[in-house]
Formats: structure tokens, sequence, C-alpha cells
């Protein structure tokens, strides 16, 4: 756990599309092999940033906090929809000082694609928004005064960029006092159950490393379910990229990171991410388990 960094492969968008219109799609393994290929990466251990109060949600676009759920079975949708999801919300309201904070869906997931409660990690560079949906939102509530306006032209633009198919009916503002301007945020809520993360940790790549026109928009397609037609992107390797992890992730820690952000910040693109072989995982590791819940923030000018 010591180590500065380790080297992997793992897949990003091949190069050709740099210069083909349209979107990858990506509805399969074997979508997957024909549009992207292998590139070679060092991957930095975060943890002595961590440790040396180096790492910013505005400015590097992940963090990792401390946060022990009280969650006990997260195959029971109703013990995570009650619980969970208030958890992550009023945990994410407090390290941005977000006006709102909501829930939009959760997936447990592991290398299992069949079973009925988990979904495979993936196993290319993706972000899971794309810089059309920021555009979007953005020219929709330039003009809105109302913050519940506001939430239900967000919960409107994520269903139909695909974002999420299923999130609350309605968005409501609570007892927020904040008035327009107002912007948005997505964040990814990360944590490892049932056991530490000895297998197939997730990278992330700092967003201030990469070049945001650098990307090619990709269509989750064909076999992914209520996920069908969401859009997203994938940037292009760079040998300038800055890749980092968290060796082996303990049930007690939660990874929060950033999809997609409206505000003019260094880390407003998100950080692209993926899961890959830790050449330092133990010759018979655990299968990895998490569970992720995307949180949508709404700031105002009193956030």
């Amino acid at each position: 756990m010591d180590q500065t960094e380790v080297s992997a492969r793992i897949r990003f968008v091949k190069d050709s599309w740099k210069d083909r219109a349209g979107e990858v799609r990506i509805g399969s393994g074997e979508d997957r092999r024909a549009q992207t290929s292998f590139q070679d990466v060092r991957i930095a251990n975060a943890r002595p940033l961590l440790e040396q109060g180096e790492l910013d949600l505005d400015r590097n676009g992940f963090i990792l906090t401390h946060h022990e759920t009280s969650v006990r079975d997260f195959s029971n949708r109703e013990e995570v929809e009650t619980t969970y999801y208030a958890e992550v919300c009023a945990l994410v309201k407090a390290l941005t000082g977000a006006a709102v904070t909501v829930p939009l869906n959760y997936l447990t997931r592991s290398e299992k694609r069949g079973d009925d409660w988990v979904a495979a990690y993936a196993r290319y560079v993706h972000l899971d928004c794309n810089e059309k949906m920021s555009k979007e939102w953005i020219k929709r509530t330039r003009d809105m005064g109302s913050l519940a306006d506001v939430l239900e032209c967000t919960r409107d633009t994520i269903i139909e960029f695909g974002f999420s198919s299923d999130p609350p009916e309605r968005y409501t503002p609570g007892d927020s006092l904040a008035s327009p301007p107002y912007s948005m945020a997505i964040y990814m809520c990360w944590q490892p159950i049932e056991h530490e993360v000895q297998r197939n940790p997730l990278t992330l790549i700092d967003p201030r490393s990469f070049d945001n026109d650098a990307m090619a928009d990709y269509v989750l397609d064909g076999t992914y379910g209520d996920y069908q037609g969401a859009l997203g992107a994938m940037p292009f390797h760079h040998p300038e990229q800055r890749l980092y992890y968290f060796p082996r992730m303990q049930t007690d820690e939660l990874l929060v990171f950033k999809q997609l952000d409206t505000r003019p910040l260094p880390a407003r693109q998100g950080c692209p991410h993926t899961s890959f072989d830790d050449p330092t995982s133990p010759l018979e590791p655990l299968g990895r388990r998490n569970v992720e819940v995307p949180v949508v923030a709404i700031f105002g000018s009193a956030s």
C-alpha cells in the first residue's frame, strides 16, 4: 500500500474516432473491444496527497472520505433508498456547500454480470455525462428565478440524456434559501461493500490533465437495460494525463468524484474513470463489491 505508483494497461477510445462524426456506441464486450484499445499508463497512489491535504473536489475532481454506513443489506432496495440515499446526500452537501442534493439511483457492482442485484464494472475509460448535457442545462435554466423550477428542469434534462431513467418523481427545494443564479454538478459516491477492494480498483484521471475537447461522445446501446441510450464521453489517451487510485479501499471509506459541473472550475468536466488490473493485488484476491450513487447538487447565490 506504500507503493507510490503502479503500471497498468487500460482501454481508451481509439484515436480513429478523432476524425469521425457521430457517437461511439457500446452495448457489449465486443463493442468495447472494437472501439477501444489498450494503453500503457502509470497510476499514482492518491493516499499521500490525501494525507497531505492536497486533494480538493473543485480542483482535482475527487476526494476520499470516511463514511460508516448504517445499511446492513445492500441487496435490499428499500433500505438503500431510505438510509443510504440520505447518508450520501448529506455527505455531498457537507463537502460542497450545495443548496440541494438529490440521489438519482444506485448500483451494486461486481465482476458478475448475471447476478440480479449487481452489474459488472466498466473496463474502459469514460465519463457518464458529456458536455452537451451541461450546455443544455445551462441554456434551459439561464432565466429561471425559482429553485423549484430549476430542480424540475434538472430532472427532465437528466432523463432526456439518459443519465438516470428513474430519478425521484419530483425534486423539492426543502428549506433552501438559495437564489439565482443557479448552477449544477453531479457527483458519484462510490463505496466498497462486504470487504476491502483487492482487485479491479477504480482509477480516475485528474480533469486538469486532459483537454475537454479531446473526447468522443458515446452512447450506451443494446444490453444496458435502463441505461440504454445514455450519453457519455470517452477521453482519448495522452501521455500527460495524470491517473490516480486509492489502494485497498476499505468498507468505511467513500470516494466522491465529479461527473459534471456547470461552474467554471478546474474540475468542471469531471473525472474519467475505469477499473483496472492492479499488479499489487493478492494472488487470490476477493472479488470487488461496491455500491455507487450519483448525487445531483444544485448551487445558488446563497450556497
